[in-house]
């Protein structure tokens, strides 16, 4: 992991965001970049044009000054960061940073009801987990304990996830546990692509001694998922999401956008592209 995308709104949320962002780069000597997507405000038209550029010139002096402020204590603590501010919405926003720079993880505040993430949870939602290329790890807002500390990779092992595996096996490693595979079968969907098939190439294609697997049956995938965070003290829950195809699906849109508001811990989404 080499650079790390933080999207902040510089609300209380987006604070705890960079906190664990911070933990993140310490652990891979990865370099963060504090991102805003801007959008100006809707002004009266009457308003003369002076007053217009200079009310949007303050605007954006005061988002530079509060992302050069979190650059200058990581100059300070040793830490490499740079900003981006950008006119327009998150997901152009990131795209082009991640075209200059390429982006290994994209990390998010859960704030509440009127918070950064939330706002693009509706009909964007599904846009941003399938549309951004790179993993998305949203973070609520009063979570405080250690990430690496026991994590967890969800699925129903019905598509193609070892490369996501690997990818959360890294994270892993920074733990004293193994991560915990966790295959959740909804007792009504229909097993079309054999788990076992799945299980084997896991086997083949990963070390034993990285992470344990647990097979589930259960009535619905969100319940369960929650359960086992609690009974487990999981502290970071990782997922692939998988668009709708007509036979077909491993955690779809809404299942995704269910989890990202049920569970209290970090949420690590990858996206089949």
């Amino acid at each position: 992991m080499k650079n790390i995308l933080i999207a902040t709104d510089f609300s209380n949320g987006s604070k705890n965001a960079i906190r664990i962002a911070r933990k993140i780069s310490d652990n891979f000597k990865a370099k963060i970049i504090y991102f805003h997507a801007y959008i100006p405000p809707i002004l009266d038209p009457n308003v003369p044009i002076g007053i217009l550029d200079e009310t949007f010139k303050i605007g954006i002096a005061i988002i530079e000054d509060k992302l050069k402020a979190e650059v200058e204590i990581d100059k300070i603590q040793g830490r490499k960061s740079e900003f981006s501010l950008e006119i327009g919405d998150i997901i152009t926003g990131i795209d082009s940073i991640n075209e200059k720079d390429k982006i290994d993880l994209v990390i998010i505040a859960k704030t509440g009801s009127s918070g950064f993430f939330e706002r693009i949870l509706g009909s964007t939602a599904s846009h941003l987990i399938h549309n951004i290329k790179v993993p998305i790890l949203v973070i609520p807002e009063k979570y405080e304990n250690n990430i690496f500390e026991n994590i967890c990779y969800a699925s129903k092992l019905e598509f193609e996830e070892i490369l996501f595996l690997k990818e959360t096996i890294k994270l892993s490693k920074k733990s004293k546990s193994p991560l915990t595979i966790l295959n959740i079968k909804e007792k009504t969907e229909l097993d079309i692509n054999p788990d076992k098939n799945f299980i084997k190439e896991i086997k083949e294609n990963l070390n034993g001694k990285d992470y344990s697997l647990s097979q589930i049956s259960g009535v619905n995938f969100v319940e369960e998922i929650i359960n086992i965070i609690e009974t487990k003290k999981i502290s970071l829950l990782s997922v692939a999401s998988h668009k709708r195809n007509i036979l077909s699906q491993l955690l779809n849109p809404s299942k995704t956008k269910k989890l990202i508001e049920s569970i209290k811990i970090p949420l690590l989404i990858f996206s089949f592209k």
